[in-house]
């Protein structure tokens, strides 16, 4: 399917890792595409490269989920909660 990406980053020689709309996440290996379950539908915009090859996905909303290998943690889905309407 056709997603808009928003931001790419070369994790290491032959290895990229993509974000875009929909919480949509790729890897590539340097032989093949991975879909990666992010497991939000907010817009990614973001990829910053942490420590010891972790990889964090940046969106919408405050969203953020970091990978290590293929192990995936959400440290936040993101809300639209108002909190300056109270």
């Amino acid at each position: 399917p056709e997603v808009d990406l928003y931001d790419v980053q070369v994790t290491a020689p032959g290895q990229i890792v993509v974000a875009g709309a929909g919480g949509a996440t790729y890897r590539y290996d340097g032989a093949s595409w991975t879909s990666l379950t992010t497991g939000v539908e907010e817009p990614l915009r973001a990829i910053v490269m942490g420590t010891g090859g972790a990889i964090y996905t940046l969106g919408d909303h405050g969203t953020v989920i970091g990978w290590r290998d293929d192990q995936r943690t959400t440290y936040s889905e993101g809300t639209r909660a108002n909190y300056l309407s109270s």
